[in-house]
């Protein structure tokens, strides 16, 4: 079982982080929308190298293991730009710019040996903002009669979380089980982020 269930999970939350990075795409015009397709999307290319990687093609680990460290620290903060964007309407430019450097900036130095505990600090410290905003942004959606694109948020939480606590090895006892857990929250925050976000809030005039 073993065997086939790492690349078959990686494969799942790669297809839910394309599908949920192609339908922020489709919204790409409201604000915030692009932060999101932008962070799903940098989940999709970890887990596409994953799937390979897990399947047998040892060559792309090195791959895999490079954009799984970008997409924790990039997707957690352009998935808070996304949720804040989106309820706030409008983007100012200065800020969108810095929404987008900054995290990449931290990915470069995550890279050097020198500062390489700087972004795991950023990654954590962002995963649990993240977590935070996701809660807050169900919670506001519910309150402005949007029900289950709130709850959807308050699940994309959970899945997040779940994860999290199945990489401190909560939900298995072997590699693989913690690493499958792993995927499955991963996947649940990706599609029921997706799927939440844009019907949050409505559409702002333009």
């Amino acid at each position: 079982m073993e065997n086939w269930s790492a690349p078959f999970f990686d494969g799942v939350l790669a297809l839910a982080a394309l599908w949920g990075a192609m339908r922020f795409y489709g919204e790409r015009a409201r604000p915030g929308m692009l932060f999101g397709a932008a962070a799903l999307f940098s989940v999709f290319l970890a887990a596409a190298f994953g799937t390979l990687r897990y399947a047998g093609l040892d060559a792309v680990a090195g791959i895999n293991d490079g954009l799984s460290l970008i997409s924790a620290i990039v997707a957690p903060t352009w998935a808070i730009a996304a949720a804040i964007f989106i309820f706030r309407g409008g983007q100012d430019k200065a800020r969108t710019g810095v929404l987008w450097i900054v995290p990449m900036a931290i990915t470069a130095l995550a890279f050097l040996p020198q500062t390489a505990l700087l972004g795991e600090t950023y990654a954590q410290i962002a995963g649990l903002a993240m977590l935070c905003v996701l809660v807050g942004a169900g919670v506001l959606a519910a309150i402005k009669g949007r029900t289950w694109p709130g709850a959807a948020l308050a699940i994309s939480a959970a899945g997040y979380a779940f994860a999290a606590l199945a990489m401190l090895g909560v939900f298995g006892a072997t590699e693989t089980a913690a690493l499958n857990s792993f995927h499955i929250g991963i996947a649940i925050w990706a599609g029921a982020f997706a799927w939440g976000l844009p019907g949050a809030a409505r559409p702002h005039r333009v």
